[in-house]
């Protein structure tokens, strides 16, 4: 058995770059449709005859007219950096891996191997999931693991999986990346929190979008190609493996003794990401793409 020597890391309040990706799009549309001659005070073959000549008019002028903004369009297309970045942005990238990834084909974040661990079908269909048996095996196993627990401090301290660092903040996740970048490779992250119904699959999907970007210049290596979520979080692998839990206890988010720990830890875990938004927000407006 090998576990991770950061158990007692602990996060720090935020401070981490912004990130945006334009986007344009195009749009095509088709020439109004003519009138036509009603023929009046006219024989009928001049009347036939000037049909078809209206017609022919009016094809031909669609048909170049059609042509004309194709070229332009292609000419546009080739002229603006805004519309070949459009197509060929990060942003482009990463949803097609996110696409790949959901295919679920067995293979982990850099397509370089196959998972270790057994995943099974769970809640988050676009995250590798492993049951609670898996996550107690790899306790006598010499796979290399760090189990990330997602709850709130007070929950804890009330009981977590042996070995489990604590971080509930995104501003959490890059530091712990940042600390854990020469030695992550080989090092297998498994997510959870009570449920893994939400917070644990956010800070998953938080750590891989930010793999993603800081390693876009090498797509598709990772710093953490093999990550993993816990189905049924702690409440679940607590009810079965109570001995490889410390203390052994479990204590629920909603517990009524903390109440106003709750609310702090609440808003403490929003506060970064809606700075973070704002600050986005503000440099889309200000970037020139």
């Amino acid at each position: 058995m090998a576990l991770s020597s950061t158990h007692e890391f602990k996060s720090h309040e935020p401070e981490s770059p912004n990130f945006y990706l334009p986007s344009t799009k195009l749009s095509f549309f088709d020439d109004n449709e003519g009138s036509s001659d009603s023929g009046f005070d006219s024989s009928p073959e001049t009347s036939s005859y000037r049909k078809k000549s209206f017609t022919t008019t009016i094809s031909r002028k669609r048909l170049f007219s059609c042509k004309r903004k194709a070229v332009a369009d292609d000419e546009d297309f080739a002229t603006s950096p805004k519309k070949r970045m459009s197509v060929d942005n990060q942003d482009f990238v990463m949803k097609a891996l996110e696409r790949m990834e959901a295919c679920d084909l067995g293979l982990i974040g850099d397509a370089s191997s196959t998972h270790s661990l057994p995943t099974m079908s769970g809640k988050h269909t676009d995250l590798p999931t492993i049951d609670s048996s898996t996550m107690s095996s790899l306790f006598n196993s010499s796979s290399n693991f760090t189990v990330i627990d997602c709850r709130y401090p007070y929950e804890y301290q009330g009981g977590h999986i042996q070995g489990a660092i604590n971080i509930y903040t995104e501003q959490g996740i890059q530091t712990f990346m940042e600390s854990r970048l020469h030695f992550a490779k080989n090092d297998i992250l498994i997510f959870h929190c009570e449920f893994s119904s939400h917070r644990g699959p956010k800070l998953m999907r938080f750590l891989r979008s930010m793999d993603r970007k800081q390693n876009s210049h090498r797509y598709p290596e990772l710093n953490f190609p093999e990550i993993y979520l816990l189905d049924g979080g702690y409440k679940a692998f607590y009810q079965h493996n109570k001995v490889q839990c410390n203390p052994q206890a479990y204590l629920p988010m909603l517990h009524e003794d903390h109440s106003k720990d709750l609310r702090h830890f609440r808003v403490r875990s929003k506060s970064w990401t809606a700075g973070e938004k704002r600050t986005r927000s503000r440099r889309v407006i200000r970037s020139p793409y």
